[in-house]
């Protein structure tokens, strides 16, 4: 639905009100459990927003947004959220959680007011303050992890901090994707003298630890798993996999979550199940998966598992560039079985027109941590095609931000 732009007080009127209307609309859906609607629901509340707000108030918002984030960092090392949610709905005074966390009462209060603005917990009171669901969320160790690595990440290339300026970077460099050659940097190479954000943790354990916790936890939270996105009830039955046989092998998977939820949810299938990432991620597994094979392996080397069923790439392609891309799949395309095996690549796919603010802005995280991106159906299409691979659909589901591509040899003619 397209919504003229207001450009006076008439045409700004009618906007909102197109706006209600399809708000109205949405909410009925939303709550008839329609995931699409919500995501529409979503973008329409912003719609709404947008339309209501000045152009100088649009300015004063998103100008004073990164305040509200280092307002998030702060109460995040401070365990402020921790303590209002501890409390478990009961109001608790900003003087209160600075005595428990050992802060100064005058600026935890004024952060917390900040933060109840945010939406993150609940003013009952004077400098009083209860929990919500948010608050809840917001002190659980993935969300922690997640929080404490995007800002530690992210906010030195903006300010600076070291050797990193955004404003620096851009008096003497044009922004790019990838380093030209040695004379050029990225502006993550400009801020850290790293390579990108996986050189950089790597050298950090805190920082690797966190990383690891916030993936994994990203990975449990997801509504659909892959084998939902692309239904397992209807190709399960038409696999030929020998209990010997590798089945999926899940390349660059982390802690095993996602490949954990297909085993729990298709127990008895015959084949393994094969995990593969780097050695330094699995040092941070409490316990490995039951059911699940560990194999260190670094994908840009060739892939040692020969005639997978399945081979998985889950949120990985769109942290690399195109040309390491090539290198990734070039390693799995000399192990597949061009009869029997699948590539199976979960990542966005994003539109040609009306990407949302979250793919959009995930977008930029790419570029921004990974000289990578995210790509649409013709940029897959041409990524998979210059490795002799073929896109045979994508498969989509209402209840994911991503998709699973289904992918396979290409055959000569």
């Amino acid at each position: 639905m397209t919504i003229p732009q207001p450009n006076n007080h008439i045409t700004r009127a009618i906007t909102i009100r197109q706006h209600l209307k399809r708000l109205q609309d949405l909410v009925s859906a939303d709550e008839a459990g329609d995931l699409q609607a919500h995501k529409e629901l979503l973008k329409s509340i912003r719609g709404l927003q947008l339309a209501v707000e000045t152009p100088f108030e649009t300015l004063f918002r998103l100008n004073f947004q990164s305040l509200q984030n280092i307002a998030i960092r702060i109460a995040t090392e401070k365990c402020w959220l921790h303590v209002i949610a501890a409390a478990k709905g009961r109001a608790i005074k900003a003087t209160d959680v600075a005595q428990q966390t050992g802060t100064n009462a005058l600026i935890t209060a004024r952060l917390l007011r900040l933060l109840a603005a945010t939406g993150l917990c609940e003013e009952v009171g004077i400098q009083t303050y209860a929990a919500n669901h948010r608050t809840d969320f917001y002190s659980q160790p993935g969300t922690v992890a997640g929080v404490k690595f995007q800002h530690d990440i992210t906010f030195p290339m903006l300010i600076k901090s070291q050797g990193g300026q955004l404003s620096e970077y851009m008096r003497s460099h044009d922004l790019q994707l990838t380093a030209k050659d040695s004379n050029t940097k990225t502006l993550f190479q400009f801020t850290y003298n790293k390579e990108n954000l996986f050189d950089l943790v790597e050298t950090i354990p805190e920082r690797k630890r966190l990383f690891d916790e916030y993936m994994s936890w990203r990975d449990r939270g997801q509504q659909c798993g892959w084998f939902e996105i692309y239904p397992a009830k209807e190709w399960l039955p038409k696999t030929k996999c020998q209990h010997d046989q590798a089945f999926v092998v899940d390349i660059g998977g982390g802690k095993g979550e996602v490949l954990a939820r297909f085993r729990d949810s298709y127990p008895d299938h015959p084949g393994r199940l094969i995990l593969q990432d780097l050695s330094s991620t699995f040092q941070h597994l409490d316990q490995p998966p039951d059911g699940i094979e560990l194999m260190e392996h670094d994908f840009f080397a060739p892939q040692p598992v020969q005639g997978a069923c399945i081979y998985l790439l889950s949120r990985v392609l769109h942290d690399w560039s195109d040309s390491n891309c090539e290198k990734i799949l070039s390693n799995i395309v000399l192990a597949m079985d061009p009869d029997n095996s699948t590539l199976l690549i979960v990542d966005r796919v994003l539109k040609d027109q009306g990407v949302d603010l979250g793919e959009a802005s995930f977008d930029i995280l790419m570029w921004m941590n990974y000289s990578a991106m995210e790509r649409s159906t013709q940029q897959w299409q041409n990524l998979l095609g210059r490795v002799g691979l073929q896109l045979v659909r994508v498969w989509r589901s209402s209840g994911a931000s991503e998709c699973a591509l289904e992918v396979k040899v290409l055959r000569a003619n």
